[in-house]
């Protein structure tokens, strides 16, 4: 099935089959080519970079982990930026692909094997991190400086200077080496995250997602009213509730609307 669309040139459609293989569809020239094969049956999740030139995605490993996988669609390569001692989930790339957002947990062993409901009643609590792509790249979590205050200035061509900004094209350019020490915690709690985003305005959005086993519903309850979804402002550093009960989401491709 479909996951993602990848813009550019030709554009690409990524999609997984059901006999663990994570593949790319070249729409220029009908080539399809096999970029991973999983371990068991499990779902990857994918991003693409706004240019188009970059894939990341998990794959899981023996151990249960999913690992960050980094796939140029140019030259074919894959790089694998996490280590495999925590669960990845997740990856998004900001809306000028200047960083990479995941979700990653270290507690989430217990629910990886099992076939009876014990695993069921144990919380998966997942971190939210943000991956600088280049060596001289800005942390969004940066501490602000005074000349930030200067752009609500009174001077027309700063502000055409910011308009042609806004215009240009997004280019993802990635610095592997090093790539692992540019990662960064956001400053949320630790909890069950699901199905990053990025907007067009720079935020992230992604859901919380009910524990399950918290409560038994009686018949015919709905677990995912408990469900929000939630945005993390880099301007205010501060995460808000947009929506309740939310079970799933998309944001367009121009990260405009929702």
């Amino acid at each position: 099935f479909l996951l993602a669309w990848a813009p550019g040139e030709t554009g690409r459609l990524v999609y997984q089959d059901n006999h663990l293989g994570l593949h790319v569809l070249d729409l220029a020239n009908g080539k399809t080519s096999r970029i991973a094969t999983g371990v068991r049956r499990e779902q990857y999740d994918v991003a693409v970079s706004p240019d188009g030139g970059w894939l990341a995605y998990t794959l899981e490993r023996p151990n249960y982990h999913r690992d960050l996988v980094l796939h140029e669609f140019a030259s074919g390569r894959d790089v694998t930026v996490s280590d495999g001692l925590a669960d990845v989930a997740a990856p998004a790339f900001s809306a000028d692909g200047k960083v990479l957002y995941f979700a990653a947990s270290t507690n989430s062993g217990p629910l990886q094997v099992g076939l009876n409901m014990t695993s069921q009643e144990r919380p998966y609590r997942a971190g939210l991190y943000a991956a600088v792509l280049t060596a001289d790249g800005a942390s969004p979590l940066a501490p602000k400086t005074g000349d930030e205050e200067e752009e609500k200035d009174d001077n027309g061509d700063k502000d055409e200077k910011s308009k042609d900004e806004k215009d240009e094209k997004p280019v993802t350019r990635i610095d592997l080496d090093g790539l692992s020490g540019r990662i960064i915690g956001l400053p949320v709690a630790e909890t069950n995250y699901a199905q990053l985003q990025a907007g067009k305005n720079g935020n992230l959005f992604y859901i919380e997602r009910v524990q399950p086993g918290v409560s038994n519903l009686p018949p015919g309850g709905n677990e995912a009213e408990g469900n929000r979804l939630l945005s993390f402002d880099f301007d205010e550093r501060e995460q808000s509730t947009l929506l309740e009960g939310v079970n799933d989401f998309r944001i367009s491709s121009d990260g405009g609307h929702m």
